[in-house]
């Protein structure tokens, strides 16, 4: 097993569940050769066919990686971006999805809301099918929305300065190379739910500490009177100290949970701070997404269908409560533009 690569390490536990998944396909009749080229062909046919197909990348000897969107989303996601004080753009990389792999930006739209549960629903962005997990394929896919974010139907959109969103997901290596890369001058912040399962697992798994013993360690973090929710600098550097018996308590975890400090610090604590925010910030937006797709295709042209039907679907939503109808209502200053029967 590649232990060095991104590909092959879990972005959370729930994807350790996954990995077993992978393995149970070994058992399963291996596919020829020429009908993987097939695959290949068809969707590099769809380049030109296809409205939701817009760039594909296809190096010698691999399987080519697919930009998916329409200019439908570009336009909404770029309203988003300059709509909101401080948005954030969730991204992370799916699992058991066919021949591919998905990366999906997405976001809460706040012109909307989901009228049985009242909250803001999750807007799927641009889309990337890839077989690899690399710096070099992550940093295509996003320098290819960079661009279309300025520029959709050779109308300039006034692209908004990176340095004003921020960029949430898990601790993936070439996802953050990636994104700083493009886009430098955003903030970054990780799942807090990823970091406090990892911190589970490694207290678990790799110490070996029992229940109570954990429960001590992770309330100490994430508790209400936890690092992560500490009420401003002072108290974070006051609970910070606190830490120090932990270390002294559990000596070979010391490294370990002083790295988690530093991250909870830089990741959670500071961009929580900075936007005034109440509860901690998780990557559900784009968990809840790989829920949204909960098929498994076969093939990658019927994946990149299936995932078109889902985004038309989306769209259709929220033009329908411009008139009071489908699943989401207008809220906020949007109620505005709300169309009455009369009219």
């Amino acid at each position: 097993m590649k232990t060095n690569s991104t590909q092959y390490a879990p972005a959370s536990i729930k994807q350790i569940q996954n990995t077993l998944y992978r393995e149970r396909q070994k058992s399963k009749p291996i596919v020829h050769a020429s009908n993987i080229a097939d695959e290949i062909l068809e969707v590099i046919g769809m380049l030109n066919t296809h409205p939701f197909v817009q760039q594909i990348v296809h190096r010698k000897g691999e399987v080519p990686s697919v930009m998916c969107y329409t200019n439908e989303q570009i336009v909404d996601m770029n309203h988003f971006l300059k709509s909101l004080k401080s948005p954030i753009l969730g991204i992370n990389r799916t699992f058991n999805m066919g021949t591919y792999y998905v990366t999906a930006i997405v976001y809460k739209t706040e012109r909307v809301i989901r009228k049985k549960k009242k909250d803001y629903p999750i807007i799927v962005g641009p889309i990337l099918l890839h077989k690899d997990a690399t710096t070099a394929t992550y940093k295509q896919f996003l320098s290819h929305i960079a661009d279309q974010l300025g520029v959709v139907n050779e109308v300039e959109l006034n692209m908004p300065s990176s340095s004003s969103f921020e960029f949430g997901s898990y601790d993936e290596k070439a996802l953050t190379n990636a994104i700083e890369q493009v886009f430098p001058n955003a903030s970054r912040r990780l799942c807090s739910k990823h970091i406090k399962d990892n911190l589970q697992f490694h207290l678990q798994n790799k110490v070996g500490l029992n229940i109570s013993e954990r429960t001590e360690i992770i309330e100490k973090f994430f508790g209400n009177e936890g690092l992560a929710c500490a009420n401003d600098t002072f108290d974070f550097e006051k609970r910070k100290h606190a830490l120090s018996t932990l270390y002294e308590k559990y000596p070979d975890s010391k490294k370990y949970l002083e790295t988690v400090t530093n991250r909870i610090n830089k990741f959670v604590y500071t961009p929580k701070r900075k936007n005034d925010e109440v509860k901690l910030w998780t990557n559900n937006n784009a968990e809840s997404a790989n829920h949204i797709f909960k098929w498994k295709p076969k093939k990658a042209p019927e994946l990149i269908e299936k995932l078109y039907m889902c985004i038309n679907y989306q769209f259709i939503n929220l033009k329908s409560s411009l008139y009071f109808s489908g699943e989401y209502e207008l809220c906020g200053r949007y109620k505005a533009y709300s169309v009455s029967e009369q009219k």
